[in-house]
């Protein structure tokens, strides 16, 4: 008796920056894509994205809103730790179910 694989979850294609006034898009996200690296590649960004809003804060000083940059930098935290459980429930979701 053959084994039927269980599909795992992957990107669906997303497109965006709409560039065109006929809805023409610059970006888009590659469907299919196994859902464990895009969440890899996800915390990298946030990871990054963290970094140089941490930066602005260092060397800005913003007298409006003193506390704009340091709230964006909790909003990375945030998202960061959200996208670290994420994978991190998916990798455990994946190893609990897997056949050996």
């Amino acid at each position: 008796m053959s084994k039927v694989p269980t599909p795992k979850a992957v990107t669906k294609q997303y497109d965006f920056l709409n560039t065109e006034p006929d809805g023409g898009f610059l970006f888009s996200v590659r469907g299919g894509i196994p859902l464990t690296r895009a969440f890899d590649e996800l915390s990298l960004l946030l990871a990054q994205g963290q970094a140089v809003v941490e930066a602005v804060c260092e060397v800005s000083a913003t007298e409006d809103v003193p506390e704009a940059p340091r709230a964006a930098v909790r909003l990375l935290d945030f998202s960061y730790a959200l996208v670290q459980s994420m994978h991190n429930g998916l990798i455990e979701h994946e190893n609990a179910t897997a056949k050996p």
